[in-house]
């Protein structure tokens, strides 16, 4: 599917903070400006102010807020899930004595891995759920409370509804970040046209034109800029993250890049990235790893044919 893109050059808030104020200068020329062309008028305007507020409404910081708020509820499940095994562990070798067969079962030999996958933990709950049923009577012979049993099988439940939950808003904010860059570029088709149609109500009076002329893109130096080869992953700084920081992300190029957070270079690419557009800026959250270790960021290009071109300023708070 293709992507949808700007058709400018510009960072997003300068075009919005330029829109406002061309926005000013066009209603107090509106009169002048529908002399000349009659599809200039008040309607312009209205259609300006509402994609203004549209593109306000759902900033990428907006988006990237409700994002963290869902992944952080995943976090938080997962965690409760973890200590529910725990306790849970107890009553199997406590029922089966290490038994390797049910071990195999619990799938024990490998929690350590799947603990700190998301995906592999999910599944791996689902699995719990389904061998509580199946040795429940094991359980409860050994002393374990059902209400305890019902309580890690409802938590184990309750992770696969907020991961759902996580997914679910990870479409939702690619339809909200698309219909926000539709109405940039209508942002961008509006004063477009008023910088043209300016030259011709102002042919001569070049000072009533100024406040119509097109923004220029800031020419960024090529070692101001990082790249990314085609289909790879790479580590964005050595320097590990061992407290809260914000970066600013800026695309420029033309691949979708995806950053997220993991323990080395050589970790699986995770489930969960923060992808940024051609020609889009965010701001990316970054601390510690769930489970208190440092933390180094990535990105990834999955584009096989193009390199990835981004800048990246750290903002320490």
């Amino acid at each position: 599917m293709n992507q949808l893109t700007r058709d400018f050059k510009i960072a997003d808030d300068a075009l919005l903070q330029y829109a406002r104020v061309t926005k000013g200068f066009f209603v107090q020329d509106i009169a002048a400006f529908n002399d000349f062309d009659g599809e200039f008028n008040s309607q312009k305007v209205s259609d300006l102010e509402g994609w203004l507020e549209y593109v306000v409404t759902n900033s990428d910081t907006f988006v990237m807020s409700e994002m963290a708020s869902y992944t952080k509820a995943v976090h938080a499940q997962m965690e409760k899930c973890r200590s529910y095994y725990q306790q849970l562990r107890y009553f199997i070798d406590k029922a089966f004595k290490k038994n390797p067969v049910v071990y195999r079962e619990f799938h024990i030999p490998q929690y350590r891995q799947i603990r700190r996958s998301q995906l592999k933990l999910i599944r791996f709950m689902e699995n719990i759920v389904t061998l509580v049923n199946k040795y429940r009577a094991d359980f409860l012979a050994v002393g374990a409370r059902a209400n305890f049993l019902d309580t890690v099988i409802k938590e184990a439940q309750e992770l696969k509804v907020v991961e759902k939950d996580q997914e679910t808003f990870k479409i939702t904010r690619l339809l909200l970040t698309a219909e926000r860059i539709k109405r940039l570029n209508k942002i961008w088709e509006f004063v477009q046209s008023v910088n043209r149609v300016s030259a011709f109500v102002f042919v001569e009076d070049f000072a009533k034109r100024r406040p119509y002329l097109l923004p220029k893109p800031k020419r960024m130096s090529r070692r101001n800029t990082i790249l990314v080869s085609p289909g790879s992953k790479s580590l964005v700084y050595h320097e590990p993250i061992t407290s809260p920081i914000t970066y600013e992300i800026r695309n420029e190029g033309s691949s979708a890049l995806g950053f997220y957070l993991a323990p080395t270079l050589a970790s699986a690419v995770p489930e969960i990235l923060t992808w940024v557009q051609a020609g889009e800026t965010i701001e990316f959250y970054a601390d510690v790893l769930p489970d208190g270790e440092p933390a180094v960021l990535m990105v990834l290009n999955e584009n096989p044919q193009h390199d990835g071109e981004f800048r990246i300023n750290p903002k320490r708070s």
